[in-house]
């Protein structure tokens, strides 16, 4: 025998390749490796769901409530406290479940620093909550701040906040005065305060300027949009004293001394018990 040919037998009398369980007729079984590759993926999914049951986006529960108009609104913000108790509870909750998504939905908090509020702002919102009873609800709140954009905000009522203000003058010129009554029935427009450049030694015919003491700004943070902030008024109609005698009106005199002479002859029409009929028995009297 040569070498060539013992190699050769050798080869042939060699240890064979061990087979695999997942190998048939020379070919790989793919079946167990798609076997182990859905339950990876199912387990997966499993974690995930375990892990996101209760994260759940909050802003969805919160709703911007706007007081005030455009470019002057203040907001407020309204938790759907029924959806997030839903949405926590679950199907059938235990007591305990129940009292602690109560008291963690107790514990909230939504603010904002954002003033003056117009359409088209950027509001930037914080979230406050007790982070004990969100641990004992397991809710899971990625994020505390978040933004949004402000829309809905009205333009407000234009008012003339001076339709309802009754501004009288009384006594005589030059010291008559000047009052300024409210009288306006509307729960914020009857708090508003009215300051007079001029309250007495007012003379007939003087203009006295009335103003709103609250500025314009604070109006329209309650959604009133003022017609106009001051009012003028004309002293036309107080009485005065006549200082000079070619001021005395004749007609005026004649008309005092009638209605003096009217009264004596009514209240004297009796003569019975006049003095001097009494003691000279003349009537005339």
């Amino acid at each position: 025998m040569d070498i060539k040919e013992f190699r050769n037998n050798n080869n042939r009398e060699g240890k064979k390749r061990p087979e695999y369980p997942d190998e048939k007729d020379g070919t790989v079984n793919y079946k167990i490796y798609a076997v182990i590759g859905i339950i990876a993926v199912v387990l997966a999914a499993a974690i995930a769901m375990f892990i996101n049951i209760n994260r759940f986006d909050i802003k969805k529960y919160i709703k911007p409530i706007y007081t005030g108009a455009n470019g002057y609104a203040s907001v407020r913000f309204d938790i759907d406290e029924a959806g997030l108790e839903k949405k926590l509870s679950g199907k059938n909750p235990d007591g305990d479940t129940q009292y602690y998504v109560r008291k963690f939905i107790e514990s909230i908090s939504v603010h904002t620093d954002n003033t003056d509020i117009k359409n088209g702002d950027i509001v930037k919102v914080s979230i406050d909550y007790n982070a004990l009873y969100a641990d004992k609800v397991k809710a899971d709140i990625p994020h505390s701040e978040y933004t949004y954009k402000a829309s809905g905000i009205t333009d407000g009522a234009v008012v003339d906040i001076y339709a309802r203000i009754n501004v009288a003058f009384t006594g005589i010129s030059p010291d008559a005065m000047v009052l300024v009554n409210n009288e306006w029935e509307d729960d914020y427009l009857k708090t508003l305060t009215f300051s007079v450049n001029k309250a007495n030694g007012i003379t007939l015919g003087d203009t006295i300027k009335v103003t709103c003491d609250q500025p314009y700004e604070e109006l329209a943070r309650h959604g009133i949009i003022a017609r106009s902030m001051d009012m003028s008024y004309t002293a036309d109609m107080l009485s005065s004293y006549c200082e000079l005698k070619e001021d005395i009106d004749k007609t005026v005199i004649n008309t005092i001394y009638s209605e003096i002479t009217d009264t004596i002859r009514k209240e004297t029409a009796d003569a019975t018990y006049r003095m001097l009929f009494a003691a000279t028995g003349n009537t005339e009297y």
